[in-house]
């Protein structure tokens, strides 16, 4: 999905700053039943530093992801590989906090 995201990120951006005028605002916030703030789509309008993180997000997030396919099995049990595939998984995450890019997370 954030791939996908990522694909569509001028089409997001587009969305996004067109959409409080089509729509009017996301949400509101009320307090005492009395509007207190309107909430623009605008507000959520990400910039390249965010995109960035996105695909930061979407690599941390494959190892897992490659991780869960080794328990999805509807043939056979799977229990046994959780141990080796747990230490797989910690193991790429250990070598991505030593990487500089991934630094912030």
């Amino acid at each position: 999905m954030l791939d996908r995201a990522y694909q569509l990120r001028q089409a997001v951006s587009l969305f996004i700053s067109s959409a409080d005028e089509l729509f009017g605002p996301i949400t509101t916030l009320r307090k005492n039943n009395r509007i207190v703030k309107h909430i623009d789509w605008v507000a959520f309008k990400l910039l390249d530093d965010d995109w960035a993180r996105v695909i930061d997000t979407r690599d941390i997030l494959a190892d897992s992801n490659r991780i869960q396919q080794l328990f999805s099995s509807e043939k056979e049990p799977t229990l046994w590989r959780a141990i080796p595939a747990l230490e797989h998984l910690l193991s790429a995450w250990e070598k991505k906090k030593k990487d500089p890019r991934f630094a912030i997370y």
